[in-house]
């Protein structure tokens, strides 16, 4: 944990797992074209940071229902070692999920931490963690409803 520069409280220092992220841009939303990322970001920062909240946390829960399936302990070893990668890489997206909400609720929201967030859940390097987990957060959006 380190402190923060011009803010109270502490953040995570061990900064964007680049193993997990797809892509070749170092921008959190890519090189500048309109995506599918960049609209689901616009949209988040169209709601109050407790709406915002709200969507991250029920995303989190279909992450945990979309995750389900990795955990199944069958399969060879090379099976077994790279469910067990997808569970890593699950646990680290769930991580800047859950530390967002708090953030969000928080008083000191800083938005410019959304997209690094979005990212995390829509594009991870794994095909297949990348099909769940934009499944989780397509279901979430379209059940969405937000409270005025």
């Amino acid at each position: 944990m380190v402190v923060r520069r011009g803010r109270l409280g502490t953040v995570c220092a061990r900064g964007a797992d680049q193993a997990l992220l797809g892509g070749r841009s170092t921008s959190p939303l890519g090189d500048g074209m309109d995506t599918p990322l960049h609209s689901d970001v616009a949209w988040l920062l169209t709601l109050r940071a407790a709406e915002r909240a709200r969507f991250l946390a029920l995303v989190a829960h279909e992450l945990t229902v979309w995750g389900r399936p990795i955990a199944f302990p069958e399969g060879t070893p090379f099976e077994m070692r790279l469910r067990l990668e997808r569970l890593r890489q699950l646990n680290e997206i769930q991580h800047r999920v859950s530390s967002y909400i708090g953030y969000a609720l928080g008083p000191d929201e800083d938005v410019r931490f959304l997209p690094i967030v979005a990212r995390y859940v829509l594009e991870p390097r794994d095909p297949y963690l990348r099909e769940s987990t934009t499944r989780a957060w397509t279901s979430t959006r379209k059940s969405f409803v937000a409270v005025p």
